[in-house]
């Protein structure tokens, strides 16, 4: 028998311990800095049309879901699996194309309270209440308009046309490209912080 064997076989054991639970250790680690890049990620920001629309330049922030669903799993092969399920997390990560499947043209909600109506009614419904309210809808090759009843001044739902009592309610589009917005990924920083706290996870079992 060497001398010390006992002794370094106990070290490594508990280092064997250890490794059995690194990644739940660091899973809560890696996803909280996933929710980190979505934050503060140096993201493509956002169009004109979708800045006006939801206030804001910067992408993935609109209602705080995408953040909200990230979660992470360790599988039976000791992997560990950190993303999200909502349909539209591959469309921020990747990008995508969007293209009308049944009317000719996308209609995008030109203004926010557009935008609110819309996710009520449906862009028939909205139009329906105008119409309802005495408004003139107008479809236009790249937009929908709506002409107030008389008295009444335009910019009370839409965008004002310039020189005419008239308001834009919906943009038409024949496509929109979503630019990729990467969030699932991990930084130097972030790498070498996990890396340190693993070097830790082990070196505990090796000295306790």
């Amino acid at each position: 028998m060497l001398e010390g064997a006992d002794e370094a076989v106990r070290r490594l054991n508990q280092i064997g311990q250890r490794v059995n639970i690194v990644l739940k250790e660091i899973a809560p680690v890696v996803r909280d800095f996933i929710v980190e890049n979505i934050k503060n990620g140096d993201h493509k920001p956002n169009s004109p049309l979708t800045k006006r629309v939801k206030g804001s330049s910067k992408p993935l922030l609109d209602t705080g879901q995408l953040r909200g669903s990230i979660t992470y799993v360790i599988n039976k092969k000791d992997e560990l699996k950190v993303g999200s399920n909502l349909v539209y997390a591959p469309v921020h990560q990747f990008g995508a194309t969007i293209t009308p499947k049944v009317a000719k043209k996308l209609t995008l909600p030109a203004t926010r309270k557009i935008k609110k109506l819309t996710k009520a009614k449906g862009v028939k419904g909205t139009l329906s209440m105008l119409e309802g309210m005495g408004y003139r809808v107008v479809s236009l090759e790249k937009s929908v308009l709506a002409v107030p009843p008389k008295g009444i001044k335009a910019g009370r739902y839409g965008l004002v046309v310039k020189g005419k009592n008239a308001e834009v309610v919906y943009i038409r589009k024949d496509k929109v490209v979503i630019p990729a917005r990467p969030f699932l990924y991990l930084d130097e920083a972030q790498v070498k912080f996990i890396r340190q706290r693993i070097i830790e996870i082990l070196r505990s079992g090796y000295y306790a």
